[in-house]
């Protein structure tokens, strides 16, 4: 289970509460060799130019990210950016802290790259591409991570995969907020 926080975390750290469905949202977790990898594919109508700034406004994600307690760049101008993350996360009656560094390489409105450089992950790999779409952006996300803990093997991947599209659907929904644009009808079933 701690490992399943941990990865949980690492993926933009955010527990969220009711938010807009994302119906062109194809997301897999699985464990491989390498690690845990998380995989996204999503489709949200909104200009590249929005999508980049919410997932990059990383200052202000507490905002939007509810479990998020703090998201900082702590690098200095000229330097590689590094952002400090830290919060709780819930997953039903248990929880956990966690702090979270990472470089991140930023090439504007297509591609963020970022890894781990201290925190609870002996391994964090993660990119993100942004592409125009029609009338909106398509978003690959692609995360390899080794724990520092166990992460049970059938549950594990189930749970993290609820958390990775909660996360992903509270990003969409800034996006959408910061664009204007009405979230799409959601389906009562």
């Amino acid at each position: 289970m701690r490992l399943f926080l941990a990865v949980w975390c690492l993926l933009f750290a955010t527990g969220v509460g009711a938010a807009t469905r994302i119906d062109d949202m194809q997301v897999t977790v699985e464990h491989t060799d390498a690690g845990l990898l998380v995989q996204v594919s999503l489709f949200i109508e909104v200009p590249p130019a929005i999508a980049w700034q919410v997932m990059t406004d990383y200052d202000r994600m507490p905002a939007y990210i509810p479990d998020l307690k703090e998201s900082r760049i702590v690098s200095a101008p000229g330097e590689k950016t590094r952002v400090l993350q830290k919060g709780v996360a819930h997953i039903g009656w248990f929880s956990h802290e966690y702090e979270i560094e990472r470089e991140v390489e930023l090439t504007p409105e297509i591609l963020i790259k970022s890894h781990g450089i201290r925190g609870n992950m002996r391994k964090l790999e993660m990119e993100t591409h942004l592409a125009a779409e029609g009338t909106g952006t398509r978003v690959w996300y692609r995360g390899l991570s080794i724990p520092d803990f166990w992460v049970p093997p059938i549950i594990g991947p189930a749970l993290v995969k609820r958390q990775v599209v909660e996360q992903f659907t509270a990003m969409a929904t800034e996006m959408r907020l910061r664009a204007g644009v009405k979230p799409p009808a959601t389906n009562p079933n």
